[in-house]
């Protein structure tokens, strides 16, 4: 019997062992012990997806990196002022619009900030004035609602608000509308793509007012974002994620796109954004794409700083070369 077989005996007393040490376990630990393995997206788990959605996972001196785009950007406002209006209400609907020697009637572009719908402004990135200034370019930066004041739905609203202003204005700005552009870079990435795959006609528009859009290292699904800790100030809903979730999208876009990233961007970043390249390719959508080598999230801004850079060539061209047709 059992009881008499003194291995049995041992092998009773371990089961039991183990069982009163689990019940002992609060049931967050348990959760924690069967689900660190579990593949939630791709092939990451939720730790390694922690990893992979960071921008700043391995890079120390980020801060240094971000602090000199800053001064290039005040720098470039300081040398090239822009003049600044409001789209919407208070501090978060400004927009600051740079036009410095270029001639009116010029094609524009709109550019939202990144800064993981959290920080950042529409100063950040005002060092891209004076390249697109210099090719006959209006340069044209919202400031947005930013989380966790503002939920998802507030944000790409007012984004929206900004598009709208400037269509509606643009007589007065110089800009000819039939020729504005939107782009962004990081979370103003994803904006831009989800207001290029909007129907505006309820807006009083056309459908499609954008000529184009310029995407830099952007999320377009918001899935894995919805998952993350680090993110859990977005307040993201299963209804945010199916609704502003760009990549679910690209059926309804019709603009040429420059889709472009960093080989040392966020793995989860190069990911979503050759996904979108692939999509809008295999719907027929033109699509260029521009891969930065040897830059992160963060560094390869320095291209659009420098008029000689293939990525400033690239999106100064596009938006030239629509222009003129």
């Amino acid at each position: 019997m059992l009881a008499s077989d003194p291995v049995s005996r041992r092998t009773v007393i371990s089961l039991l062992s183990k069982m009163l040490a689990l019940a002992s376990l609060p049931s967050s630990a348990l959760a924690t012990a069967k689900t660190s393995s579990k593949k939630v997206y791709l092939d990451y788990t939720l730790d390694e997806l922690e990893v992979a959605s960071d921008p700043r996972a391995n890079l120390p001196n980020w801060r240094e990196t971000f602090a000199k785009l800053q001064k290039l950007g005040s720098d470039a406002r300081a040398a090239n002022p822009p003049t600044t209006h409001s789209y919407g209400e208070g501090e978060t609907g400004l927009i600051d619009v740079h036009a410095m020697n270029v001639p009116r009637g010029a094609p524009a572009l709109i550019f939202f900030h990144g800064g993981g719908w959290q920080l950042g402004s529409k100063e950040d990135m005002a060092f891209m004035a004076p390249v697109l200034n210099g090719a006959g370019i209006v340069y044209v930066s919202p400031n947005y609602p930013l989380a966790p004041h503002a939920p998802m739905a507030q944000i790409v609203a007012a984004s929206r608000d900004a598009v709208i202003w400037t269509y509606r204005n643009a007589d007065k700005l110089g800009i000819d509308r039939e020729q504005i552009f939107v782009g962004g870079v990081s979370a103003g990435a994803h904006i831009s793509a989800y207001l290029l795959a909007l129907d505006w006609s309820g807006f009083g528009l056309p459908k499609m007012p954008l000529k184009g859009g310029v995407l830099l290292s952007g999320a377009y699904d918001l899935a894995p974002i919805k998952l993350l800790k680090s993110r859990a100030y977005l307040g993201l809903t299963d209804a945010d994620v199916q609704a502003f979730s760009p990549i679910k999208y690209v059926s309804r876009m019709s603009a040429p796109l420059l889709v472009g990233w960093a080989d040392g961007d966020t793995p989860v970043s190069r990911y979503q954004s050759s996904q979108l390249v692939k999509e809008a390719k295999a719907l027929g959508i033109p699509v260029q794409q521009n891969i930065e080598v040897g830059k992160n999230h963060f560094d390869f801004a320095f291209a659009l700083a420098d008029p000689s850079s293939e990525l400033s060539r690239k999106i100064t061209k596009m938006i030239q070369g629509s222009s003129r047709h």
